[in-house]
């Protein structure tokens, strides 16, 4: 039976989890990092683990949470008051490009990982992540001026949604990255141009 610890020991234990997490899952997988190889390197044991989250999966999924917060942020910090297609093919170019160079969130991104990960996951923390995608895509369209309501609000959702989608299978489909960076500008062009209509 894995020790009780103080809230600062909580505290200071949840954060050891998240880095040392991130840094193992970024290594190695999600799929060949054990609960032991985390909790080994945290300095607790496998019991103690479990006193914060209910599986890997769930620790993985709190760490691509964190990652895409700093990356929603991000991207809404350098969002213009008045986007261009240019400043807006910029600004989704720098999200791809931060998404890219992180190994947690590419992994995420991998259609068949994804799969799995939703598999061990409770249907409420999926909901949740959902809904917060909802009100990250809610405050992009906000940042463009488009009318909550409208059918634009629809419309640009799902130019977004497209664009991830091929994103996210554009090797298996064979798109250079010059082919999705064209493409990238082609939908900024067409979102800012849906804005005005």
């Amino acid at each position: 039976m894995p020790k009780s610890f103080s809230p600062q020991q909580r505290d200071q234990i949840l954060k050891m989890l998240l880095a040392n997490g991130k840094e193992l899952f970024s290594r190695f997988g999600l799929q060949k990092t054990t609960v032991e190889e985390i909790a080994r390197k945290c300095g607790i044991s496998k019991g103690a683990f479990y006193l914060f989250f209910n599986s890997k999966e769930e620790l993985f999924f709190e760490i691509i949470e964190k990652e895409e917060v700093t990356m929603k942020n991000s991207l809404l910090k350098s969002f213009p008051t008045n986007p261009s297609p240019e400043d807006l093919t910029k600004v989704l170019s720098n999200a791809f490009s931060f998404a890219s160079k992180n190994p947690v969130i590419m992994q995420a991104f991998n259609p068949h990982q994804f799969q799995l990960l939703i598999g061990k996951l409770p249907p409420e923390q999926i909901a949740s992540h959902i809904n917060k995608d909802n009100d990250f895509a809610n405050a992009l369209i906000n940042a463009l001026h488009i009318p909550d309501g409208s059918k634009e609000v629809e419309i640009v959702s799902g130019l977004l949604r497209s664009l991830f989608l091929v994103y996210l299978h554009k090797d298996e489909m064979g798109i250079t990255d010059e082919t999705f960076k064209r493409l990238t500008g082609i939908v900024a062009d067409a979102i800012v141009n849906e804005k005005r209509q």
